[in-house]
């Protein structure tokens, strides 16, 4: 299904987002909010986005940067070889602060509960980078409206919350075994044994 634009109030401002469902078969879907990294929302966001639906679940990908106004892509090759665009890009980052992830996931949470494409009772969240540690933030402030959440190089060891349910019957890294449903997983206190903790890669919601 081609991607479908939409418009989410929230208590800043009104966020763009895009939606993604299955390429085949009807819903509802469980739903599943994929938070962008720091370089914000660019064509690769949309293919990843349309990639995660594929697996059954309706995704929703909005543009947390929504408060600066509409910006080109950004290119993280160029960004990221010039300082000064790097340094920019982190005064950004740095500006999405716990309180704006917690509103905006808010926001999103009641969104998604409105449409009747969604299984409003299996949410889950995923993001890289910083979308990672957002999609903790979300978790960790709603532990009841998530039932899964996949972190991918996100900063896991800051203040989010001391415990994100993870509640899914099969979550699994490589080499693992699956999980058993309902489980609650307590983040470590340092960053050197969250760095040496074997977190899930992947996270199905069942």
């Amino acid at each position: 299904m081609p991607r479908l634009e939409a418009t989410i109030k929230t208590r800043d401002g009104l966020c763009p987002a895009s939606l993604f469902t299955p390429a085949e078969g009807a819903g509802p879907w469980p739903a599943v909010i994929f938070f962008m990294d720091g370089l914000g929302i660019r064509p690769v966001m949309w293919e990843m986005g349309q990639r995660l639906a594929d697996g059954g679940y309706l995704v929703l990908l909005p543009d947390l940067y929504y408060r600066r106004g509409s910006y080109p892509p950004m290119i993280p090759a160029q960004v990221l070889a010039d300082p000064a665009a790097r340094a920019e890009l982190m005064k950004i980052v740095t500006g999405l602060d716990r309180d704006r992830k917690i509103s905006d996931a808010a926001a999103f949470i009641e969104f998604l509960s409105s449409r009747p494409e969604v299984d409003r009772n299996r949410f889950g969240a995923t993001g890289y980078c910083m979308g990672g540690n957002v999609a903790l933030t979300a978790a960790g402030a709603f532990p009841e409206r998530f039932v899964a959440v996949a972190s991918f190089m996100g900063a896991i060891w800051r203040p989010i919350s001391r415990t994100v349910l993870i509640s899914s019957s099969k979550t699994s890294a490589a080499g693992s075994t699956s999980r058993a449903p309902s489980r609650m997983r307590r983040f470590p206190k340092n960053r050197k044994t969250a760095s040496n903790r074997r977190w899930p890669t992947q996270v199905s919601i069942m």
